[in-house]
C-alpha cells in the first residue's frame, strides 16, 4: 500500500517503520506546503499527534480486532466484569 491516496481515518505508519496510525486528516503542511496528514498513535496510555509528509507515510492493514464472545447471560449493552 503506497502513500498516494491516503485519506482520513487510514492507518498508516512511517517508511522507516514505527506505530501504527490513524490519519485524522489532510492537507498543506504550513511550513512546506507539501501535502501531509495529521496523525495519532497510542504510546503507551498516552496519545500522540504529529504531521507528517505524505510521502514518508504507506498505508497498511490494521491488526484485527480480537473480541471476547458475549456470555448468554450477559444483557446486551453491558460490560462485563474483567
Amino acid at each position: 500500500m503506497r502513500g498516494k491516496g491516503i485519506v482520513c481515518g487510514d492507518i498508516v505508519e512511517l517508511k522507516s517503520g514505527g506505530p501504527p496510525m490513524t490519519v485524522q486528516k489532510t492537507g498543506l503542511l504550513a511550513k512546506t506546503k507539501q501535502r501531509g496528514a495529521w496523525c495519532a498513535w497510542f504510546d503507551g496510555n498516552e496519545v500522540e499527534h504529529h504531521a507528517f509528509a505524505i510521502e514518508s507515510l504507506r498505508k497498511i492493514k490494521p491488526a484485527p480486532v480480537v473480541r471476547k464472545p458475549r456470555h448468554p447471560g450477559i444483557p446486551k449493552g453491558t460490560t462485563p466484569l474483567q
